[in-house]
């Protein structure tokens, strides 16, 4: 489903460029969950009152083991939510005013280059997500397209006036999202919420956009966020081309988190359900026969670290080698900031001889 209004765009409009708004289609599990999720904290209070009350003792055995039920879950998705922020402080550094100052200044260069730039909320599940399509004015009609999710200190916004021209350079346009929570996306930090604006970005390139090429790019924790949204989404292989990029990306959250803070914490992100796999994503692309491209940091018997994320529990040394998976790695490997020259060269051959496919 989508929205449409008049656009000021200049150029000669594609039917997919009048679109101000679009919303993500989602499977039966998803809309019960979403129900659960509203009424959970409606559910709680009145468990609460019952057991306050004393009247859970005169209630039927089933209703009071659902209202200590409805509790823990509650109590869960608190919790998840906490960690959430914890892991995602991009949902708290930034203010929308300082978000738009940076759009704006981003939004007159890319004018001046030659793209076109048009913004458009994606909805799943009720919960809005704040997304900017850029395109040059030579490809913008290719069907050729990146999408982007960034790491746990970034918004989109810091990095509009940079992505699209090197997408450019392979041919390509750009769909930068928000993820949950970052500038105006809405929603909280959680598991689902922080993966959902990535797959509605997928369903709507295919579906409004009819791109025939679409490559998937994770940063940080932008490729574990971009692996549940593999997870969940349905690829169309039959209309459309896919390429993973995971970049300097970890494994699974708990085993980063266990290994920066102590085991202790893995039984909580389980619980919790703030998991975040990526060997999981990576095991559905190879399933699915998908490229996929994965960066790291490499060092001896996985000893050393990017400065981030510590080689043991990054993405590349959990996965088996396989036809349809390339490995770019190098001790020189940053975890933030850019890449080493060969690994870049090498990146760019690789994502413009995708795009070049027919």
């Amino acid at each position: 489903m989508s929205t449409k209004v008049e656009t000021t765009n200049t150029t000669a409009s594609l039917p997919w460029q009048s679109l101000t708004s679009f919303t993500a289609s989602t499977i039966l599990s998803e809309k019960v969950w979403r129900v659960v999720n509203d009424l959970l904290f409606v559910a709680a209070g009145l468990s609460l009152y019952a057991i306050g009350s004393r009247a859970i003792r005169q209630a039927p055995p089933a209703l009071s083991y659902a209202s200590y039920i409805v509790l823990a879950l509650t109590v869960r998705k608190i919790v998840s939510t906490i960690i959430g922020y914890a892991v995602y402080p991009a949902t708290l550094m930034f203010s929308k005013d300082q978000l738009a100052r940076q759009e704006e200044h981003a939004t007159q260069q890319l004018n001046h280059q030659g793209f076109i730039t048009q913004k458009i909320t994606l909805y799943k599940s009720g919960v809005a997500y704040d997304a900017t399509i850029i395109g040059h004015k030579d490809t913008i009609a290719n069907g050729k397209w990146v999408i982007h999710a960034f790491g746990n200190g970034m918004a989109m916004e810091q990095v509009m006036d940079k992505i699209p021209g090197e997408n450019l350079r392979n041919g390509a346009n750009t769909l930068l999202v928000n993820g949950s929570s970052v500038g105006r996306s809405k929603g909280f930090p959680t598991r689902y919420q922080k993966s959902a604006g990535f797959e509605a970005g997928l369903q709507f390139l295919e579906k409004e956009v009819k791109a025939t090429h679409i490559a998937f790019k994770g940063l940080s924790l932008g490729g574990g966020m971009m692996s549940e949204a593999v997870l969940t989404h349905k690829f169309d292989l039959s209309k459309v081309k896919y390429l993973g990029i995971s970049d300097r990306t970890f494994s699974r959250l708990s085993d980063v988190a266990a290994a920066l803070v102590g085991c202790i914490v893995t039984p909580i992100f389980y619980l919790s359900g703030v998991q975040l796999d990526s060997v999981a994503g990576a095991e559905k692309l190879k399933q699915l026969k998908i490229e996929h491209i994965i960066i790291q940091h490499s060092s001896k018997q996985h000893r050393g670290t990017d400065g981030v994320i510590p080689d043991c529990v990054s993405l590349a040394p959990k996965l088996e080698p396989a036809q349809t998976r390339t490995f770019l790695l190098s001790p020189k490997i940053p975890h933030d900031g850019y890449l080493p020259r060969d690994i870049d060269t090498q990146l760019h051959e690789k994502v413009k001889t995708f795009f070049g496919q027919a």
